[in-house]
């Protein structure tokens, strides 16, 4: 990705020549993918070129014979995180970036979704998956909505080589340690390339797993993953850690969604939860990027940052914990104001509001602080 200082001169520029010239236009591309039966595939979509985005509300229209795995977002600065849940007809996508880097870099997808290819599935099966104009909306960082147009895309069972996840999929990897990448026809002879991550030992395990040792200390976190392969074709998948959930919400809704972390961790945070209608609850996911457990403290807090209740989870590495507030503690009716986040450890976290009678969800904007005492 470009340097930073080259993104912030681009998002200014654009920023400063949106009302000049009207409403922009961004323009939208969803992957061709191939993936044998029993693999995983992982779907991408791309900007044709830079447009700042800080706020999408997304509809994919795709059939969920083939299994929901994960879902990623990718800006240059690590900052957008969301929301995913399935709605009749397709999977509802909401997100929101502060730092307003979302889809300013066309050769990097501002989205990956990771679906399992049955088993059964016959050779040759497609399953279009297209971007819903009617009903998605992207925001400038004016606040404004781009006019979108979009190039649908596919899925085909076919071929015999695919990734189906990098383990740990993120995080800081040292000098000396290894992540295995796993999925299926890896050969002897497989090579393995990261995008701006050189001195890599590549090791063929078996047809399903390649393990891969650092010899410098990189972040695997949004890497370009292309594994190649003599007389096939060049597989690419794009790193991110998809989190295991292992305790579950009583609230369906909630239960059956897919947080969307932002790649940055934070080892606290705060935010104002917006006025609650009756048939809305609070909520908040949470996610360990870590080697090992962290502790994390969520607290309820008054207008005037008072604490009103809190709760404290563990999490293992690697989990993934998605909650409504009623479940973690007692805040009494209409008091919930600020809640902050507080860990001994960088974290990834996703504040939602969700309205089970309306089957929505929407994540919120959260301030990171440097760490202080909870």
């Amino acid at each position: 990705m470009s340097a930073p200082h080259t993104r912030f001169v681009s998002l200014s520029f654009l920023v400063m020549l949106a009302p000049a010239f009207g409403q922009q236009q961004i323009g939208l591309r969803v992957s061709e993918e191939v993936a044998p039966a029993g693999s995983v595939a992982q779907i991408k979509v791309s900007v044709t070129e830079p447009k700042p985005i800080i706020h999408g509300n997304m509809e994919m229209d795709m059939d969920f014979s083939f299994d929901l795995l994960g879902i990623a977002l990718y800006s240059s600065r690590g900052t957008v995180s969301g929301i995913a849940y399935r709605k009749q007809g397709g999977l509802q996508v909401r997100f929101n970036d502060p730092s307003a880097t979302l889809g300013m870099e066309p050769d990097y997808p501002v989205l990956t979704i990771a679906v399992g290819v049955p088993r059964n599935a016959l050779p040759g099966a497609r399953m279009p998956v297209s971007v819903n104009l009617d009903t998605s909306q992207w925001l400038s960082p004016l606040g404004l909505p781009y006019a979108e147009e979009s190039k649908p895309g596919s899925v085909t069972v076919g071929g015999s080589v695919a990734v189906n996840n990098v383990v740990p999929g993120g995080g800081r990897i040292a000098a000396g340690e290894s992540f295995r990448i796993l999925g299926t026809g890896f050969q002897p002879d497989v090579r393995v390339d990261l995008e701006y991550v050189e001195d890599l030992e590549t090791r063929f395990v078996n047809s399903g797993e390649i393990l891969m040792t650092a010899r410098t200390a990189f972040d695997l976190d949004g890497k370009r993953i292309r594994v190649r392969q003599r007389n096939q074709p060049n597989v690419f998948y794009f790193s991110y850690l998809r989190g295991e959930r292992r305790t579950a919400s009583t609230l369906p809704l909630l239960e059956q969604s897919e947080p969307i972390f932002a790649m940055r961790s934070a080892a606290a945070a705060i935010g104002v939860y917006p006025f609650l209608r009756p048939n809305q609850v609070a909520g908040i996911a949470l996610q360990n990027p870590n080697r090992t457990a962290a502790t994390v403290t969520v607290s309820v807090l008054s207008p005037f940052l008072k604490p009103i209740a809190s709760a404290t989870v563990t999490l293992a590495p690697g989990e993934e914990f998605v909650k409504s507030l009623p479940e973690l503690m007692t805040v009494p009716p209409g008091c919930v104001a600020f809640l902050r986040i507080y860990s001994g450890l960088p974290v990834q976290y996703v504040p939602l509001v969700a309205d089970p009678a309306a089957g929505d969800i929407q994540p919120l904007m959260f301030a990171s602080l440097p760490p202080a005492s909870n």
